[in-house]
């Protein structure tokens, strides 16, 4: 424990998993064969160590779950790997191939990346949750805004609910990101493709500060930025001397 100010703080601490958890992990995970677990804990144990991959949960749920639906998928970084990891979320390849869907699966990414900015800045109350009905709303302001999107308002909320990328809080009856890194992931491409945003991200020290992972993925959608990256790090060295 740690008394600050009469104040007693716990302290607790997030370790990397052994490779018996890891081994536990996956096989509760995917109730798989001996031989298969361990073809899986070799791989994971090899690119992970290769690529400079953190073995905690999140990135270990992550690579379980895209081998789950593809073991041939390849990543080089947490970036690559969050970004199979929605491909595989949204269901990618059936929204590619399926003619009767009136969307096109970067057409659903841009939308989604614009709710997570309407989120993160018009729903701070509501730590940003979202009413069925104002959801509604917001997707009608979308569509008239952007004459191509021609997916009706009913089939795309279906769309992302029924996906899991929305979930009920049955709390308070709204909806929110079901994931956390997901919410992050949106947010981080609307940055990509906003300049100002990024900006105000950049510019304010409390925003900043807690966009840490937003900005490490933004990093990941435009690979090139070098400016961004020296903006980045001359901000973080202000901000900490």
């Amino acid at each position: 424990n740690v008394v600050i100010d009469s104040i007693v703080f716990l302290c607790f601490f997030i370790h990397e998993l052994s490779s018996v958890e890891v081994r536990d992990l996956t096989k509760s995970t995917l109730n798989c064969s001996e031989e298969t677990n361990t073809s899986l804990l070799h791989k994971i144990k090899t690119l992970f160590t290769q690529l400079n991959l953190n073995f905690n949960f999140w990135t270990i749920s992550l690579f379980i779950y895209i081998f789950n639906n593809n073991e041939n998928s390849i990543f080089r970084n947490n970036f690559e790997l969050l970004e199979l990891y929605i491909d595989n979320l949204l269901d990618k390849e059936k929204i590619i191939s399926e003619k009767t869907l009136k969307i096109k699966y970067q057409q659903l990414k841009d939308f989604l990346s614009s709710l997570a900015y309407f989120l993160v800045t018009e729903k701070i109350q509501t730590t940003y949750h979202i009413s069925y009905e104002d959801l509604v709303k917001y997707i009608k302001e979308y569509k008239d805004n952007h004459p191509r999107f021609v997916i009706s308002t009913e089939e795309l909320c279906s769309l992302i609910i029924d996906k899991g990328i929305l979930k009920l809080n049955k709390n308070n009856d709204n909806y929110s990101f079901r994931l956390k890194g997901v919410f992050e992931y949106f947010l981080a491409m609307h940055m990509s493709n906003n300049e100002k945003f990024a900006e105000e991200v950049l510019s304010n020290k409390e925003f900043y500060l807690s966009f840490g992972n937003e900005v490490e993925l933004y990093a990941g959608f435009k690979q090139k930025d070098e400016g961004f990256a020296q903006k980045v790090l001359n901000i973080t060295k202000d901000y900490y001397s």
